[in-house]
């Protein structure tokens, strides 16, 4: 093991010993969990980080993915609202062509899920699978607003998700804004590049999520390539920072000393090597203060999404039967809650 990852498993060590928090980081009102590889788990972590930064401050949750995961994990069947982001969207993309902007767009979370009921006020705007027409809709009207030389117009279709979850926070009163985006760049994941003023960056330990990280990583800093391509045309200077760079599935909860797989660590040096050549996309110059281990939670997941209950919520020691799979949690979870704590820390 290099010296770099024997730093991070230390440190992921520390954490699940004691309750270690990370270093203090500037303060961001906006965060966007982003990755362009799938399966990495974006979404329940979009959840558990949501749940413990609402222990603090009041937020504004949004679900900027067709698939809708997210919006799943915090309403439940049956109480999902009937406004969407789309809603809003649509208005700020036609402008005076279409409807008006929707009143009642955010719901409160905390009368919805109790789970939620002992934490600040929370709000949520839900996904919709019309958010698989956003990439077509942007880029037609950017390509409309281009082909008339309105700088303007293409601002502030850049900025047009940026500005209505602004609206909606101020509406509500809420302190902070938490996205979670598709694995897909074009649309909604684009637009969240311009919303959030810093990144959290899950990654799995394997070539895909090497490759991919390479590629967001080429994106954020090439001016060549179509972010900062549309950036510029659109006079928008600001480029979101990297908070945290988070190591997921890499084998280290089967191991009796928490040492990842030897698979997991050749790619966690090669992601490492990496960060060095983007250090300025990270809010530190060092990228390894934003390095941290979440440890493989595959069972405890599938729990958290079955109840809609975040880890820090779920019990020790009960047994649960999902999809006809005994899981256990047992003393383990505190390691989880552990992680997700030091996660917190770090935004």
């Amino acid at each position: 093991m290099t010296e770099r990852a024997n730093a991070m498993v230390d440190l992921y060590r520390k954490i699940i010993m004691a309750d270690h928090l990370g270093p203090a980081k500037a303060a961001f009102k906006s965060y966007a969990v982003v990755n362009f590889r799938g399966g990495t788990g974006k979404t329940t972590l979009t959840f558990n980080l949501a749940y413990g930064l609402a222990q603090k401050h009041s937020v504004l949750l949004a679900d900027l993915c067709a698939q809708k995961s997210f919006t799943d994990l915090i309403f439940t069947y049956g109480c999902l609202p009937e406004k969407n982001i789309n809603d809003a969207f649509v208005p700020a993309l036609l402008g005076p062509m279409s409807e008006e902007m929707p009143l009642d767009l955010a719901k409160p979370v905390n009368k919805i899920n109790p789970a939620w009921e002992n934490t600040k006020d929370v709000f949520m705007i839900a996904g919709g699978t019309e958010l698989y027409n956003w990439p077509s809709e942007l880029y037609r009207q950017l390509s409309l607003a281009l082909s008339q030389d309105n700088a303007e117009d293409v601002k502030k279709l850049m900025l047009s998700l940026k500005n209505i979850l602004e609206a909606e926070a101020e509406k509500n009163g809420c302190q902070k804004i938490f996205m979670d985006t598709s694995p897909f760049y074009a649309g909604g994941t684009h637009l969240a590049l311009n919303a959030a003023e810093a990144l959290i960056v899950p990654v799995t330990a394997d070539k895909n999520s090497l490759d991919a990280l390479s590629f967001f990583f080429k994106m954020l800093s090439n001016s060549e390539d179509d972010f900062l391509t549309w950036n510029a045309k659109a006079e928008i200077a600001e480029t979101p920072k990297i908070v945290a760079l988070i190591f997921n599935q890499v084998g280290i909860s089967q191991d009796r000393n928490f040492n990842p797989s030897p698979d997991a660590l050749l790619f966690i040096d090669k992601i490492m090597k990496l960060t060095d050549s983007y250090r300025d996309l990270f809010v530190d110059a060092s990228p390894d203060k934003a390095f941290a281990v979440l440890e493989d939670m595959q069972n405890v997941n599938f729990m958290s999404q079955a109840e809609k209950k975040p880890i820090k919520l779920l019990d020790v020691n009960r047994f649960s039967k999902i999809v006809g799979f005994k899981i256990v949690n047992d003393t383990t979870i505190l390691r989880y809650k552990s992680q997700i704590d030091y996660l917190v820390s770090l935004l």
